[in-house]
């Protein structure tokens, strides 16, 4: 967990801005920092969390129709 808030903040450090939406996998502990970081007020508590196994995924990306 300490990984993931280590990551989540050196994003918004370099990015200048918490992100309105963060899509997340099933990883518990990347949750579980979120969660966190909305209590400590590090991210708005307006920020959406969506969870979704493909989304952040390129490699199944790379699976869908493409039309030639």
């Amino acid at each position: 967990m300490a990984a993931a808030k280590a990551f989540f903040a050196k994003a918004i450090r370099s990015q200048g801005r918490a992100p309105a939406t963060i899509t997340l996998d099933g990883y518990a502990a990347s949750h579980r920092a979120v969660r966190e970081m909305k209590a400590d007020g590090i991210l708005p508590k307006d920020t959406t969390l969506r969870s979704s196994k493909y989304l952040n995924n390129l490699i199944e990306h790379d699976h869908r129709n493409y039309q030639v």
